[in-house]
């Protein structure tokens, strides 16, 4: 079994996403054991993602979240576009749109168990 893992600098945009894929082809072209690959979060949106949480934790403004949820999702899906192939941008862009749908249904969740307001908050904190 080949094992190769990518993440944050080197699977930050379009460019090192494509040298990622190509350095799988290569490793694993002839080979007769079989390979996974193991892709982590785009370069900083860990970062971000851990923010966000904070952010919420805090009951920061969720105009702000919206803002960092739409920016993230805007990033996800122009990356999607440059290396998707042209069968599979349709449904790499709907996982992308649903994943970001349920990122912000969490955070307005917490938002309201926490009662930071938020379409959600009931008062109950």
């Amino acid at each position: 079994m080949i094992v190769l893992k990518f993440g944050g600098s080197s699977v930050a945009d379009a460019p090192r996403l494509q040298a990622a894929a190509r350095i799988v082809r290569r490793r694993l072209a002839g080979s007769a054991v079989n390979g996974a690959v193991v892709v982590s979060a785009l370069g900083g949106v860990t970062d971000r993602l851990l923010a966000m949480a904070a952010n919420a934790l805090e009951g920061s403004d969720p105009a702000e979240a919206a803002r960092e949820s739409a920016a993230l999702r805007v990033h996800h899906l122009e990356i999607g576009a440059q290396v998707a192939t042209d069968d599979d941008r349709p449904a790499l862009a709907a996982e992308v749109e649903a994943l970001c749908d349920g990122l912000e249904a969490a955070g307005a969740r917490l938002r309201a168990r926490l009662g930071h307001g938020g379409p959600l908050d009931r008062g109950t904190g």
